[in-house]
């Protein structure tokens, strides 16, 4: 085919330089020779037309429309991020480039590693990570391989299956559009476009280097393509992405992991301590702790009153000063990543009005990161007078037959290590027919998902010959035996647990013009669906996790469009979809949208809605025995109704349960069968004004209301109203008051706000000046775990109900200049300030604990400079600097990671000044 289209290009190629040789010959010849009345002939030429292209193909369809149109129109906000604004971001990733958009909030990112709710990367419009849906070319992935079936879901999709290099837009949908797409949408849609051509080999790579060279990184992309699909009718491309980065520890950015942070409130000064399981009083040498009579506290670490680097200064309440290991400065910020990605496409016109095509994505990741703290060791002091703990004991003052040692090796923390194996095919035609323009595809996705690490019991270091008193009392240096039998206890990671979640979908869809009405035509679209939901899981060694499991459904939805030209300025569409679930039973909901083009410079719009989100597969599956899935976040009180429930308990043994009072109760959960969808309503109304081709302003205010919405009951709630849950009480394995919370559709969701956006051009003498700025400005953000309780706001504040937080305002303002060869940008990355969580600290004049409310977290900024200069036509280089002033993570106790201490890996990013370079190539 390629050869025959190639033959009649250089044939009209020639016909027509023939054509023109004779028409320049015969027009000079005229012009100098005929004369008046006198009849000139000519002679006959041999005209052939060359190769048509394929116009049918060049239609539009938008995200949040099954309508195929002719042009693109703005009914819907829908913000697009093009191939050059990636290039001019200069962007890693497919995750940095959505998670930078400012109307993404409270998404899941890589710091929250370990979390319950996290382990993968995904986008959150407007703050909803689980009523965000991802699509890419229009069509599911599968979500995060280990579901959950209570507690935090882990339901969206991750974005580390997508190389870069290969996508053309990203369109956001900042409105819901279950209408056309049914669950997940209630927020709206991210559709991540990815390219079907490509011409020629293409090569790049770049390295990133963030400040003290800690995290380095480095990336090599590959591409590969043949054919124009309106030229050729076919297209190939091939493209691979291989990544590795480093992990980023808390040593390398002390300020987040001091461990005890001092800090300034209302004039007075404080030190608010970390989490004991990190700043602990287990310590390598040993630590000595006297109860009785008098608190003492003793260790090597304090000397001459200051304490060893990489400890931590602790002024206890009743006096004593003394340092404490810790834990935060082994941790993982971020962790060490290997990612691979392929993209496959394949386009060929099978006549005048249909396509075949067939696309693959795979992604795979590996990560790893230091979390897990060696488990630490208590003894008493040994009676024997010879002993060295005894008698270091008796050097520091302490009696040693009330003193216990308390010891946790020194040495690098254990890893965690989590993996994914991603994948999406797709196959199916598009293209004309009766005239329809529709488009059916078959496709399969699958997420697999892998979480383990290294596990050592303390029981395990009574097996070695060297731990001895005398060896614990030392430094676990190389002149200590007890030292390299330590190393060698540490294993390879052992997986704990792994999951997998399959989608196969049958779609079809089609749209036409129906009639003409005042010059514009009224359009129908319609659609069906046939969808198939599977996961599975296999705990595979004793943790906290539910037993294994699998879950099976079938959807099938259809639905309809209709757009119709009120006048030739205003449009109005209306849409219906019908889902009806195998187990969980049917959805219909609708939408109305409008656009009005009052003139050529201002036009407004508008839609009101319904959604919904179907719980996951996994959350409906209920198991022969409760899990703990989490720890409450308090202390527990013990007061008189909660001991008086504890006793009223008994275990299988018949035994009356007892109230402890921990730092924390255990959480117990498991899936529930009767839960049914969430319901939604979205509106929005907008506007838009181009006073001139080189200028946009645009804003939209938009809202979303959610009932039913799936969640756990707050535990503040249970543990504040104890009689009122009785029945959400129970006794763990030790006999101890726990919670039972398992899911239900018990709360409610509001959002409101406006977003933002102003583009404009200008041609200079020095090239082309644009400025594009974005903002997301929120009005509302609360939430209610109870249909008894208050909604508890999180919109500028800490909620320690949700224990979320969403800044009143983020945006994000691009300036660039570009000629032929060269683009540059400055970026200026906005966070508004927030109302942190509260936090217990020590008042250094009064010497007691204080529960500090009302802190401000200031308002952060960064700025980036992005430069690319081509060359040639065959090679060009890219230079960019994130974060330029080394602009540190404000100070926030609103911990989104468990393993940072004072910063907010959300709404600010620990990875310093970061010098990314590279080159692409092109043969």
């Amino acid at each position: 085919m390629r050869e025959l289209h190639i033959g009649y290009f250089k044939k009209a190629v020639l016909n027509a330089g023939a054509l023109l040789a004779i028409v320049g010959a015969t027009a000079t010849s005229t012009r100098a020779q005929v004369q008046p009345g006198v009849e000139q002939t000519y002679p006959s030429v041999n005209v052939e037309s060359s190769i048509l292209e394929y116009r049918q193909f060049e239609k539009v369809e938008i995200t949040g429309s099954s309508i195929v149109r002719k042009e693109q129109t703005q009914a819907l906000p829908v913000l697009s991020v093009t191939r050059e604004d990636i290039r001019r971001s200069g962007k890693h990733s497919v995750t940095e480039v959505i998670q930078s958009l400012p109307s993404m909030s409270n998404f899941v990112e890589a710091a929250q590693f370990s979390t319950t709710g996290g382990g993968y990367s995904a986008g959150a419009i407007h703050g909803l990570t689980n009523g965000t849906l991802i699509l890419v070319n229009g069509r599911r992935l599968a979500p995060f391989g280990l579901q959950t079936i209570a507690g935090p879901e882990r339901s969206a999709v991750s974005l580390n299956t997508i190389p870069l290099a290969d996508v053309e837009r990203i369109e956001v949908l900042s409105d819901g559009a279950s209408s056309l797409y049914g669950t997940d949408a209630i927020a709206g849609v991210i559709n991540i476009i990815l390219r079907t051509e490509r011409q020629g080999f293409e090569i790049s790579a770049q390295s990133r280097t963030p400040y003290q060279n800690k995290g380095t990184g480095w990336m090599t992309q590959m591409g590969w393509g043949h054919g124009k699909l309106d030229r050729d009718g076919f297209s190939v491309l091939l493209s691979a992405e291989v990544a590795h980065q480093d992990d980023l520890l808390g040593k390398d950015r002390p300020y987040a992991s001091q461990g005890v942070i001092p800090f300034s409130h209302d004039g007075k000064n404080y030190l608010a301590k970390g989490s004991s399981q990190y700043i602990s009083l287990s310590t390598s040498p040993a630590s000595y702790y006297q109860a009785t009579p008098v608190t003492k506290y003793s260790n090597a670490f304090y000397q001459n009153g200051e304490c060893a680097e990489g400890t931590a200064y602790f002024i206890p309440a009743a006096g004593n000063n003394h340092c404490r290991s810790n834990g935060y400065l082994g941790l993982g910020i971020y962790p060490k990543q290997d990612t691979q990605k392929l993209h496959a496409n394949t386009q060929v016109i099978l006549d005048s009005g249909h396509k075949w095509f067939a696309d693959t994505i795979y992604g795979e990741t590996q990560e790893a990161r230091a979390t897990n703290l060696w488990p630490y060791f208590a003894t008493s002091v040994s009676s024997v007078k010879t002993s060295p703990d005894y008698q270091q004991a008796l050097v520091a003052g302490l009696t040693p037959s009330r003193t216990t040692l308390y010891w946790r090796p020194d040495l690098p923390s254990l890893e965690m290590v989590r993996s994914e194996k991603n994948w999406q095919f797709s196959t199916g035609f598009s293209g004309e027919f009766a005239g329809w323009d529709y488009r059916s595809v078959l496709y399969q996705a699958q997420a697999k998902a892998r979480r383990g690490g290294q596990s050592i019991q303390a029981a395990d270091y009574l097996k070695l010959p060297a731990f001895t008193r005398a060896n614990i009392t030392q430094p676990l240096n190389d002149a200590n035996p007890l030292t390299a039998q330590l190393q060698g206890m540490v294993g390879e990671p052992i997986i704990q647990e792994e999951g997998k979640t399959e989608l196969t979908a049958l779609e079809l869809r089609g749209s036409r013009a129906i009639y003409e009405r005042d010059g514009k035509d009224v359009m129908l679209g319609a659609g069906l669906d046939w969808r198939s939901e599977a996961t599975s899981y296999e705990k595979l060694v004793n943790i906290d996790a539910p037993a294994s499991f699998q879950g099976k459904r079938r959807i099938v939805a259809a639905y309809t469009e209709l757009m119709i030209p009120v006048t030739f300025d205003w449009d109005v569409n209306l849409a219906l979809r019908h889902d009806a679930y195998n187990d969980v039973g049917s959805t219909t909901n609708g939408k109305i949208s409008s656009r009005w083009a009052i003139n050529p410079k201002w036009a407004l719009r508008g839609a009101w809605g319904t959604g919904f989100r179907a719980p996951t597969v996994g959350q409906l599956q209920q198991l022969d025995s409760n899990f703990r899935w989490g720890v409450t976040s308090y202390t527990n009180p013990c007061t008189a109704d909660l001991v008086a429930i504890a006793a009223s308990l008994k275990n299988a043994q018949g035994q009356a349960g007892r109230c402890y009072p921990t730092s924390g109760m255990d959480i117990f959960g498991n899936g529930n069968p009767d839960l049914k969808p969430e319901k939604s309503t979205q509106e929005s109304l907008g506007f838009s004004f181009t006073p001139d081709s080189n200028l946009r302003l645009s804003m939209d205010y938009w809202r979303v209301n959610i009932s039913n919405a799936i969640m756990p009951l707050s535990d503040l709630a249970v543990i504040q109203n104890p009689n009122a849950y009785r029945s959400n009480y129970v006794l763990n394995g030790s006999n101890y008051l726990s919670m039972y919370i398992p899911l239900q559709n018990i709360g409610e969701t509001l959002k409101s706000g406006i977003d933002l956006e102003a583009q404009w051009r200008v041609p200079t003498d020095w090239g082309r000046l644009s400025v594009t700025a974005q903002g997301t400005y929120m009005l509302n953000s609360k939430q209610k775990k109870s249909t008894e309780k208050e909604y508890s706001s999180d919109l500028g504040r800490y909620s320690a109900e949700t224990m979320t937080v969403i800044p009143r305002f983020k945006s994000r303002v691009i300036t660039s200049l570009s000629t032929m060869d060269w683009t540059g940008s400055v970026v200026m990355n906005y966070v508004a300030a927030y109302t942190d969580s509260d936090v217990t600290a020590l008042n250094l004049e009064t010497m007691k604990d204080e529960t500090i409310s009302g802190r401000k977290v200031s308002s952060y900024i960064t700025w980036d400079l992005i430069s690319t200069y081509a060359i040639n036509k065959k090679m060009e280089v890219h230079l960019a600097v994130f974060n330029l002033l080394n602009q540190n993570a404000p100070l926030s106790f609103s911990q989104t990671s468990t393993q940072v201490w004072g910063a907010n890996t959300i709404n600010s990013q620990l990875w310093g000044r970061t010098v990314q370079v590279g080159a692409t190539l092109r043969f």
